[in-house]
């Protein structure tokens, strides 16, 4: 479980509901590019000691960068998560008590799988950023298999693209979760979203965000996906 933060006040509720989920053998890495270190927090503190009285492994670290500061954060993370499933976890998404069996139990049912998202109760994402992606685009806790070719095409992405939600640079713009959603299938993986797994978005004040339907992003982060698919291709 990887989990991008910039100090939502959410943070505690998301990293408490990975926390007390009952399936074993789960770590989380809570990479941190806020301005002040959520780990000094009250309520990160606590998550922290409940993960180490339940036996959950968790680790944190710290970066700032003042361009491309999601872009670096995502790759710190998967240079972290080198497991053959990675789930890319928001600092204001919750998950319900049997998320991480749901999980578990469709990985071993489909073992070759791309990615199996959840469906997400009230995402803050304008729904005219999702009309070119279809029903089945990826969102924050979905599991992705991460083998040689998909994590070469990850790590080369967050190394050097552009995303819109990155604070500052010049270049292109993409975005993540369009890529993400054009990856997997371009790589001939299948891609899941199950309305029966749900997970929720906390952060009610967030405004949405209209750079998501800017013309021509989705069309960038489809074509950067191809590229990348093929590139990785053997």
């Amino acid at each position: 479980m990887g989990v991008l933060t910039r100090g939502k006040p959410t943070l505690g509720l998301t990293l408490l509901s990975m926390i007390t989920q009952e399936t074993p053998g789960v770590r989380i890495h809570i990479v941190d590019t806020g301005e002040t270190a959520v780990v000094r927090r009250d309520d990160v503190v606590a998550a922290l000691r409940l993960a180490f009285d339940r036996g959950v492994q968790c680790s944190y670290e710290r970066t700032r960068q003042v361009q491309r500061n999601f872009s670096a954060g995502r790759l710190t993370l998967l240079q972290n998560l080198t497991g053959p499933h990675i789930v890319l976890m928001d600092d204001d998404i919750v998950m319900p008590g049997l998320a991480f069996q749901r999980i578990a139990n469709y990985i071993a049912a489909h073992p070759d799988y791309g990615y199996y998202a959840p469906y997400c109760v009230n995402i803050a994402t304008p729904k005219a950023a999702f009309e070119e992606l279809g029903a089945n685009h990826y969102s924050p806790g979905g599991v992705i298999r991460q083998d040689a070719r998909v994590r070469a095409a990850l790590l080369d992405y967050y190394s050097s693209s552009l995303d819109v939600l990155d604070t500052s640079g010049d270049g292109v713009k993409t975005w993540d979760i369009a890529f993400l959603s054009a990856l997997l299938p371009a790589l001939g993986r299948s891609a899941v979203v199950d309305k029966q797994h749900i997970v929720y978005h906390m952060d009610y004040q967030e405004r949405p965000n209209w750079n998501l339907v800017q013309d021509n992003l989705i069309l960038a982060s489809v074509r950067r996906a191809q590229e990348l698919a093929a590139k990785y291709e053997s």
